[in-house]
């Protein structure tokens, strides 16, 4: 949940001094988007999808997952926790994209990149700003999708300009928005953009106008990485990651959404959330579950702050195929791994058809 893995039991502003200090020591690095993978693809090479769905349209498995890896002395154990998440992700059937946040640790970093790169072989390992002293994003990529290229790879980094107070840990991190392009299939791009957003701190909600304008940054970033897509392909967006909103309040079967997450849907464009119209009465709590692991908290609830969101044609111009989910849940590590729970989605992209939402409430 953002910075927040490490609040528990520890002042805000101890953990802002400490995080200022590791970057001062020298641990900040410089540049935008680190891709690595095979010969990367340019837009006339014919490519097929890794698994063939019925009528035309192609198969995506994908998880996000905050994996809590937090630089240097902040973090804890988190080598030998990269190698246990590491073998979990690439056992069968492994999905064939990775979205991993708070990777902030450059060991952990380079454990994740070691293990996936085999099956997963193009990388984005690093998004950050050039310069300054902010930790890079934390996002980290692994897919078997290939990464279109069209003179650079297809990949582009937004840091957000909204921030929250220098006092608290988030503000020495470079959170932010990155947009992939992964090629689907022939003519079929998947626009992929995750996403990392403000962290409250002592209560929920606390930081909920930060949170509006980065999210308003997200906007503007999705339409303009979608439009640089060549028309003569078919388009899907998704949006994936932990956007630190709570999604809802009270039990199972009595769901209330939060202003907060009404407010995300306006601000976004109303997109479709995949979860929650295949699930309208589960809570799909992704946050606070694991009491061992680093960052749980007794202060807070368990929370819904992990999403995957997918977008009807107008923000692709009319040139779309939509993120049909076959399947999603959400996929609980246990033993202390991270706090959070992944989001695991099977969707088919294609022709677009009409989806039965959950009620607005």
């Amino acid at each position: 949940m953002g910075t927040r893995a490490i609040r528990a039991g520890a002042s805000r502003s101890w953990l802002a001094t400490q995080l200022a200090a590791f970057l001062l020591a020298g641990c900040a690095s410089t540049g935008r988007v680190a891709v690595a993978g095979p010969a990367v693809p340019t837009d006339d090479d014919p490519l097929t999808a890794p698994d063939a769905a019925p009528q035309g349209a192609t198969r995506v498995r994908l998880l996000t997952l905050n994996v809590a890896m937090l630089p240097g002395p902040l973090g804890r154990n988190n080598v030998a926790r990269a190698e246990r998440i590491a073998t979990r992700l690439v056992a069968t059937p492994a999905p064939d994209v990775i979205v991993l946040l708070e990777v902030f640790d450059e060991p952990a970093r380079r454990v994740f990149a070691r293990r996936l790169a085999p099956t997963h072989p193009w990388i984005v390992s690093k998004a950050q700003v050039r310069g300054g002293l902010r930790e890079d994003s934390g996002l980290f990529l692994a897919s078997r999708l290939p990464i279109v290229e069209r003179g650079l790879p297809r990949a582009a980094f937004h840091p957000f300009r909204a921030r929250g107070p220098a006092t608290e840990a988030d503000y020495w991190v470079a959170k932010g928005v990155l947009g992939v392009e992964l090629r689907a299939g022939p003519a079929q791009s998947l626009c992929l953009l995750a996403a990392h957003l403000q962290a409250d701190d002592r209560r929920i909600g606390e930081h909920a106008a930060v949170r509006a304008r980065q999210l308003a940054e997200v906007d503007r970033f999705a339409r303009t990485f979608v439009a640089g897509v060549p028309s003569s392909r078919r388009r899907s967006v998704l949006l994936v990651g932990d956007l630190n909103v709570r999604g809802e309040a009270g039990a199972a079967g009595a769901l209330r959404p939060t202003p907060e997450y009404r407010a995300l849907l306006a601000r976004l464009g109303h997109p479709r959330d995949l979860f929650r119209e295949q699930h309208p009465s589960l809570p799909g709590h992704t946050w606070n579950i694991d009491p061992l692991a680093p960052g749980a908290s007794s202060r807070q609830p368990a929370q819904r702050l992990d999403y995957a969101f997918t977008w009807p044609a107008r923000l692709t111009g009319g040139v779309a195929a939509a993120v049909h989910s076959t399947a999603i849940r959400t996929v609980a590590l246990g033993g202390g791994l991270t706090d959070h729970a992944g989001l695991a989605l099977d969707a088919r992209l294609g022709p677009p058809r009409t989806v039965r939402a959950a009620p607005r409430r």
